[in-house]
């Protein structure tokens, strides 16, 4: 009996000894677990130092990934910038980055948010996607809220016509000067002509610096004019544009890739190697469009600096969650909805048996983690924690060119809308012009008949003075003359 007790409490004690080494299996890191070297590329939010080691979607999920396939890891001390570019040469085959690891086995698994590509997988192995994205256009978008406050001003005309308006400004002050140096003066400085012209344009009350000259006034009367016309346009395109701006929607120059690939009014590129499909109509016109202008971008952040340039309108070809971690942060700029072609994101193993082993048994752990959710809970952990910014989609605008629309239907005036405005106060300039040569002309002949009449009165005058003081002085010496006797 016991005998029998006996073995029966041994074979309890080997059952429970058995058993709680099978739940340890797949979350103690034993010492019997192979350790492999990790190389990885610092990349938010998908990989980050952090003050003891790193953080990041990537090491949540390697940590998750150990527990079910059974390894340890160790990371290399220095992360590479690159993520692995492959050259073929006549010397052989150039690869650098992570994947430059893997080959010259310095590291045993790149842990990164690697693109998987067919040309990567023929010197690497890798493992089941843990993401999928797609490639998509990041693009700067306008301001949803409209120009507000002091800008509003300025859109009822364009550019070229507000220089034009300056340009007349000018002009106009100086034959306003130029015509009072040489008609009839009212004594006025440049800048007092400056100052009765610049009244004219506002259409203030300028009684008190009111011309005599008539060349003078026919020049205003003109300009008055010209303001006049100016300001009745501009009060009518301000209108109408506050009109569109509250019932139309900004423009964009396009949406999809297809009329991206169709359009002239902005430049696109692509990183280098972007695995373009040449059998799709759009891909070929993008294929070529890029190759023929040399738009590639070496890294996000050249892409990022393009886009954001505002004298070159450019669109950059970005994968999908690049694009997304730069307008979480960039509030600026936009990233549309449709994807050119998929983009799987995995881990890579070198492509010897071991490494194949490993990639097969991490795939398994990412299947098991996206079927009880844990994926996407580490996915939603970073990415909603990165987001500083609204969501702009391309519902909010409208298609359209870019050259001079603002708002929908709404056109700026332009030069050529007010063309016969400035003919106008160009045939007032030359009449008033041709006014003060014939009023200098007159002005000099009355002048100079002024002064002769001056002289030949000052000459008369004398000449009567002169025949009254002899005749005075015959007088006097007649009376001299008789006053003396006579004599014997």
């Amino acid at each position: 009996m016991c005998e029998k007790f006996g073995i029966l409490l041994s074979l309890l004690v080997l059952f429970q000894t058995q058993f709680a080494d099978g739940n340890n299996k797949n979350t103690t890191k034993g010492e019997d677990f192979p350790v492999y070297r990790v190389a990885t590329v610092l990349n938010y939010p998908w990989m980050m130092a952090a003050k003891t080691g790193y953080e990041g979607i990537l090491v949540d999920l390697l940590e998750e990934i150990t527990k079910i396939a059974n390894f340890t890891f160790s990371f290399d001390n220095s992360p590479n910038k690159e993520y692995g570019r492959i050259k073929y040469t006549a010397e052989g085959i150039q690869v650098n980055g992570v994947i430059g690891d893997l080959v010259s086995n310095t590291a045993d698994l790149a842990v990164a948010d690697l693109m998987i590509s067919e040309i990567r997988s023929s010197v690497v192995a890798f493992s089941s996607p843990f993401a999928t994205t797609g490639a998509q256009i990041l693009m700067r978008h306008p301001d949803i809220k409209g120009t507000q406050s002091f800008g509003l001003l300025f859109m009822p005309f364009s550019l070229a016509l507000w220089m034009c308006i300056i340009a007349a400004l000018l002009i106009s002050a100086a034959v306003q000067y130029i015509i009072d140096r040489h008609s009839q003066p009212d004594g006025q400085s440049a800048f007092q002509s400056l100052h009765y012209t610049l009244s004219l344009f506002l259409l203030k009350d300028t009684r008190d610096l009111h011309p005599v000259s008539t060349a003078r006034r026919i020049s205003s009367v003109f300009f008055w004019t010209f303001s006049l016309l100016i300001i009745v346009s501009y009060i009518a395109s301000l209108a109408a544009y506050i009109l569109f701006s509250s019932t139309q929607k900004p423009v964009i120059p396009f949406k999809t890739f297809d009329q991206m690939s169709k359009q002239a009014d902005v430049q696109y590129g692509g990183w280098y190697e972007m695995p373009l499909n040449l059998n799709d109509n759009v891909q070929i016109l993008m294929n070529r469009h890029i190759r023929s202008r040399y738009t590639y971008y070496s890294n996000i952040e050249e892409a990022v600096e393009r886009v954001m340039d505002i004298d070159k309108p450019f669109a950059a070809v970005v994968e999908g969650y690049e694009g997304q971690k730069v307008i979480n942060q960039n509030c600026e700029l936009m990233l549309l909805q449709e994807k050119l072609f998929e983009i799987d994101y995995g881990l890579a193993c070198r492509r010897d048996n071991q490494g194949q082993q490993l990639c097969s048994d991490i795939s398994e752990a990412i299947t098991n983690l996206t079927e009880t959710g844990k994926l996407f809970a580490i996915m939603d952990k970073w990415w909603r924690s990165s987001n500083t910014c609204d969501k702009v989609s391309e519902d909010s605008f409208i298609t359209g060119h870019l050259g001079g629309i603002i708002f929908g239907n709404f056109k700026p005036i332009d030069v050529s809308d007010m063309l016969l405005v400035f003919v106008l106060q160009l045939i007032g300039i030359v009449i008033s012009i041709s006014a003060t040569v014939v009023e200098q002309k007159c002005w000099r002949t009355d002048q100079c008949h002024k002064d002769c009449q001056d002289v030949i009165k000052r000459e008369s005058g004398s000449n009567g003075t002169d025949k009254l003081e002899n005749t005075a002085k015959e007088s006097r010496f007649e009376e001299t003359v008789n006053e003396i006797p006579v004599t014997d």
